[in-house]
């Protein structure tokens, strides 16, 4: 059956028991504005043909300019042949692979350059590989969520070489065991309105190096920041002044750290801007 306007497709929930879905699924009259794949169930295909769920759908959609693509958390298989393909979904707004995972093999360097009109970058719990240059380009890009990735050292492979996201406003890297921060954010903070480090292990003096390497490699250090969070981490201590220079940040989240004793050089020189104070204690913290 054709529905000549159709422009929209969900699946949701859904068991999949057949052994490949037939590479016609997605032919539609006029291209998609929203194709969303999320949260089903691929158990009951062969590990052969799940590999190549990905690739047969970038592969037959006539996507328009600015759709939402979502294929998260249907814990699906990148591979090599569906990056490959990827070009059939260069021209959409919003990207999400969330809790899919690249396989060990699979390169993500450049593998986005040509997404001239992507604005969300959703790739959240995929083990990717620290690949120099996996987000060149990007001139568009808004929000990056790449949380739970296990990227604990990102020094040596700047994966933001090449990146043209002059205008990213969010970056969420929590829960990636990092002990370092990258010098390769230099380059897109000075837009950036949201940092999400949570999760991480950090301490002072790693967080400071990195923000005063910024600042010596601009004249003013994340200049629209509101949101700064680096709870879970591994912080003992706290100097406000660290981020006097920070005059839009609004709420800063310090909780569940290793602090013992909260006193007033805390909060000495943080910006009048500030609104919420996170600094909420956790039980069972371990080193």
């Amino acid at each position: 059956m054709v529905f000549p306007n159709l422009t929209t497709i969900k699946v949701r929930g859904t068991r999949f028991i057949m052994e490949l879905l037939s590479h016609d699924m997605v032919r539609t009259k006029k291209p998609l504005k929203i194709l969303h794949i999320i949260n089903n169930d691929f158990s009951g295909i062969s590990l052969h043909n799940r590999d190549k769920v990905i690739e047969a759908t970038t592969v037959t959609a006539d996507l328009a300019v600015n759709a939402e693509v979502d294929f998260s958390g249907n814990r699906l298989p990148v591979t090599k042949n569906a990056i490959i393909h990827f070009a059939a979904i260069r021209n959409c707004r919003f990207l999400s692979l969330r809790d899919d995972e690249f396989q060990d093999y699979v390169s993500t360097s450049y593998i986005f350059q040509n997404f001239t009109y992507l604005e969300t970058l959703d790739l959240s719990n995929t083990f990717m590989l620290k690949s120099p240059g996996s987000f060149a380009g990007l001139p568009k890009l808004r929000k990056l969520l790449l949380a739970g990735n296990d990227f604990e050292d990102l020094t040596f492979a700047n994966i933001f070489e090449g990146s043209k996201s002059i205008n990213l406003e969010e970056l969420d890297i929590s829960y990636n065991g990092l002990t370092f921060l990258p010098k390769g954010l230099k380059n897109i903070v000075p837009s950036l309105r949201r940092l999400r480090l949570a999760g991480n292990k950090l301490n002072l003096e790693k967080v400071g190096y990195f923000i005063n390497y910024v600042q010596s490699q601009q004249f003013t250090a994340f200049p629209k920041l509101q949101l700064l969070d680096l709870s879970r981490n591994k912080l003992e201590t706290f100097a406000g002044s660290m981020l006097s220079h920070v005059l839009t940040l609004e709420t800063l989240n310090l909780g569940c750290n290793y602090f013992r004793n909260i006193h007033k050089g805390f909060f000495s020189d943080l910006p009048q801007s500030l609104r919420v104070l996170n600094l909420s204690m956790c039980y069972n913290l371990t080193k």
